[in-house]
């Protein structure tokens, strides 16, 4: 890329939308200013915020049942028998459990925005394994032709995969790639980490701010070590850090560092916590455990995990569920079958108002028995496959009284 190109893209845009040959860049062209700590992956997830946010996504989103449907089809039966629904929810590999695979593909599209998955077949072209590739040791890129690529860089060696033998699940961003929330909340997460840096400095020391003594008088090079060395017995012995600090006469000592309260310590990581939230798709709050203020989501646990599912978890869902079609089902699959991630499980209600619910689509006629039976883990029932009252019955009822009104 040439000097005048490189210009004119930190001037007007960036690598967020920009779409060029060669490598797809998921991370911000320029920074507006330098981030207060140092980030990667590792020191980000020693926040807690961090770490419970991607956790809380991974592990929700892993736990949710993922099955397929007949498209167009009116009946809304769900498919259990598929062969790829074997492979994703039996054993999507040989290491790896179901929950375990769609945790670490969450995670590497929580944090760079991208999720990669080397796809296995056999030699009749069936899928028999999915392989997660780690997002930091792919590079995926467009060639010459219009097709893409994804190098898998191990050690001092480079694997070249065609698009068709990866699973790539990504968030919004050019089109080919998706953008990388570590990369650009990287300001955000260092000034959390360098609030948590300066408060971890702050007690080691015993809670002494650092400053300076300052007199008057003239002193030599050992006056100048003696009281230097008499002041730093003091505030360096966490173990004597109540002993009385008494200064020569006509020293003066004057506090360099600001203390905790000034700087805003407890309000700057309250911040830095809904930051984050943002950054990962208005997670509640609430949810990872800070409780300081109350949610916009609504008031109770229903409605806040409504909303986020709504607004967090919905639009990962449908990444899944068109990736997986796009990479595993054959054309013709495609246009008869579609996969489904069932969120009814982390939106139902109390137990009240699932029954009221259950008893309302029972009596609709819109669910059969057995189908709320199954709803609640219980046996199917003899009879039980029949819409009550089935729609012809009411049909025959509502004619029956216009004759007898007639």
């Amino acid at each position: 890329m040439n000097i005048f190109v490189r210009g004119f893209r930190r001037l007007f845009g960036g690598n967020a939308t920009h779409v060029e040959k060669g490598e797809q860049q998921s991370e911000p062209d320029i920074y507006t200013q330098g981030a207060a700590a140092q980030v990667s992956e590792d020191t980000a997830l020693q926040l807690s915020a961090m770490w419970a946010c991607t956790r809380l996504i991974s592990e929700v989103f892993a736990g949710l049942p993922l099955t397929m449907k007949e498209k167009n089809s009116g009946s809304g039966e769900k498919l259990s028998n598929h062969p790829t629904l074997l492979v994703l929810n039996d054993s999507p590999n040989s290491r790896q459990t179901p929950v375990e695979f769609r945790e670490t593909m969450q995670l590497n599209l929580n944090m760079h925005g991208n999720a990669y998955a080397r796809i296995e077949y056999n030699r009749r072209g069936d899928l028999i394994a999915l392989w997660p590739l780690p997002a930091q040791q792919m590079q995926t890129q467009l060639l010459d032709d219009g097709s893409v690529v994804h190098n898998f860089y191990h050690g001092s060696d480079v694997t070249v995969y065609a698009d068709s033998s990866i699973l790539h699940i990504r968030l919004f961003g050019n089109g080919i790639v998706g953008l990388s929330p570590l990369a650009y909340a990287r300001n955000t997460i260092g000034l959390a980490t360098a609030v948590e840096n300066h408060s971890s400095k702050f007690f080691v020391h015993g809670g002494k701010p650092s400053g300076v003594l300052y007199t008057d008088a003239a002193l030599n090079e050992t006056q100048r070590k003696k009281a230097r060395e008499t002041f730093s017995e003091v505030v360096t012995q966490k173990e004597e850090s109540k002993r009385l600090l008494v200064l020569p006469l006509g020293f003066k000592y004057q506090a360099t560092e600001v203390n905790p309260a000034d700087m805003q310590i407890l309000e700057s990581k309250h911040f830095s916590l809904r930051d984050i939230c943002r950054f990962f798709g208005n997670v509640p709050p609430v949810l990872i455990g800070e409780t300081q203020d109350s949610t916009t989501l609504g008031s109770s646990i229903e409605q806040i995990l409504i909303g986020w599912y709504r607004l967090g978890l919905n639009p990962y869902a449908t990444r899944w569920e068109q990736a997986l079609a796009k990479k595993l089902l054959k054309p013709a699959e495609r246009r008869r079958y579609e996969y489904h991630v069932d969120f009814d499980a982390l939106t139902r209600g109390d137990s009240k108002t699932e029954m009221e619910y259950l008893k309302g689509m029972v009596g609709g006629p819109i669910m059969t028995p057995n189908e709320a039976r199954t709803r609640k883990n219980l046996p199917p029932v003899p009879g039980g496959d029949k819409l009550n009252p089935s729609p012809t019955e009411g049909k025959k009822a509502s004619d029956n009284e216009v004759t007898d009104n007639a």
